[in-house]
């Protein structure tokens, strides 16, 4: 790689994140190159972007990735964003053939994965020491049936990763009968047959023990630079989401809590080493560790409201990667809702009741 600031190719140019992170690395002359699969995304319209330039769909696994080597072997540019489960895989995929001063400030390939399916997850906590949900990982609705009668009804039926595109989203089985309703494969909208092979049963799902959600869900975002130490962190209560047992986050409250955060610091550096981070965690209440339900290796959905209190993760994250970064001091109380999601699932919430 050459003197010149490494350039960051920009995919995802439909989400809320990535706008954020364009808008907080634009500013600043970071060298950025967009694709996107369809000509116009929202992401043309920012003026940091001089055009949008075509590539396949990031959950085209059979065309994109070889596309993606291509691309960065020609020199194209240096860096990925990481913004979406899909692109963190594409990223593992190639972990090897980025520049190797950049490539050691990364987390590992199989740190990534792990991350990625959370069945490997579940066994990378176990390893780490790190607390979970007790996460079973079927491949047979019987399997599945008796994994819950293990765990204990009700549990959560959710994706085993994201990776794929799929219309699957999970749920809250009370019994034999939903649990029979929720298990089942997802339908991905491309072929793949490849990646099944390297991952089988990826597109199951995992059953999951039951946290009541009695006490708040908790989640620390932050960075941690290639010696392994935390840079920025901050937690966020949800104040909501949708759906209420699985679904996305719609509001969201500043915590200040220094142990907290340190805690979750210490369980990413275990489970991911370095990098930006998202984790997200649940009290079970009995005075035990937080229990670790997710862990983002990417820009996330909040990622504006972290921005706008004072922790500027994308920007730390470019710098980091390029130069030594300061660990930076606690961010600014707030609030954050995201109007349309917030008030639409409320809305239905009324139409459909409690």
């Amino acid at each position: 790689m050459s003197a010149r600031a490494p350039r960051v190719a920009v995919f995802d140019g439909a989400y809320p994140s990535t706008l954020a992170l364009v808008q907080s690395l634009g500013p600043r002359g970071v060298p950025m190159v967009a694709y996107h699969h369809r000509p116009r995304p929202p992401l043309a319209y920012s003026r940091y972007i001089d055009r949008v330039r075509p590539c396949p769909d990031v959950h085209d696994h059979a065309r994109f990735g070889p596309w993606l080597e291509r691309e960065l072997a020609s020199g194209a540019f240096d860096l990925i964003a990481p913004t979406s489960d899909a692109v963190c895989f594409h990223i593992a995929e190639i972990h090897d053939r980025f520049d190797a001063g950049l490539r050691h400030r990364l987390p590992t390939q199989d740190a990534l994965l792990d991350v990625l399916f959370k069945d490997r997850l579940a066994a990378a906590c176990q390893r780490s020491g790190v607390a979970t949900p007790l996460t079973l990982a079927p491949t047979c609705l019987d399997e599945a049936l008796a994994a819950a009668e293990r765990i204990g009804y009700p549990v959560i039926v959710k994706p085993r990763t994201h990776v794929f595109d799929i219309e699957q989203r999970g749920g809250k089985a009370d019994n034999a009968h939903e649990l029979r309703a929720l298990f089942a494969r997802g339908r991905p909208r491309y072929d793949q047959r490849g990646l099944l092979e390297a991952f089988p049963d990826a597109d199951l799902p995992i059953v999951q023990e039951y946290i009541p959600h009695a006490r708040p869900q908790i989640g620390c975002s932050g960075l941690l630079n290639a010696e392994h130490q935390l840079i920025a962190g901050a937690a966020a209560v949800k104040l909501d989401q949708a759906p209420v047992a699985t679904g996305t986050g719609t509001a969201f409250a500043s915590h200040g809590d220094a142990k907290l955060v340190a805690e979750c610091g210490e369980m990413v550096r275990r489970l991911l080493g370095a990098g930006l981070f998202e984790i997200e965690t649940l009290d079970r209440g009995d005075g035990g560790p937080p229990l670790v339900i997710d862990v983002n290796a990417r820009v996330f959905g909040q990622i504006a409201f972290d921005i706008a209190r004072g922790n500027d993760l994308p920007a730390l994250w470019y710098d980091s990667l390029t130069d030594r970064v300061d660990v930076q001091p606690p961010p600014a109380p707030g609030v954050c809702v995201y109007p349309a999601p917030f008030l639409l699932s409320n809305l239905t919430r009324i139409v459909t009741g409690p």
